[in-house]
């Protein structure tokens, strides 16, 4: 999908450009892959960010998104990287004391009452299981 801009340039020229923005899908395995790489590296917040906004990415996504996520899924079911996707979500973020769980609740006071649970079920969903 893109998005049309229209504005100005910081010398006032006006400007038009296209933003791109990526699926549901593409998102969320992008965002799987950047949270495992920074998991444990202090440096990069622990991945507390990615992990966020995988929780946010799966929160905000439409039905038609869903839907077209489950699609790729199922096209890409032996894909390595689909899989490796879903091994990430198995070892971080369904287990109740998972670290992905963890560095979402890390992220601030607010975070401590979102639903995991239901997170992590829709995420699995997004990514073509159950």
């Amino acid at each position: 999908m893109s998005i049309p801009l229209a504005g100005r340039l910081l010398s006032g020229e006006p400007h038009t450009t296209r933003v791109l923005v990526p699926s549901t899908f593409a998102y969320a395995l992008m965002k799987l892959m950047a949270f495992r790489d920074r998991v444990d590296d202090a440096d990069k917040n622990l991945g507390r960010y990615h992990a966020v906004d995988i929780y946010r990415i799966v929160g905000m996504a439409t039905e038609a998104e869903i839907e077209v996520a489950r699609a790729l899924s199922r096209d890409y079911a032996r894909d390595p990287a689909l899989g490796e996707a879903r091994a990430v979500v198995e070892r971080y973020f369904r287990p109740e004391t998972g670290l992905g769980r963890t560095r979402i609740r890390e992220y601030g006071p607010e975070a401590r009452r979102l639903d995991l649970d239901r997170f992590v079920t829709d995420l699995l969903y997004v990514l073509g299981v159950g």
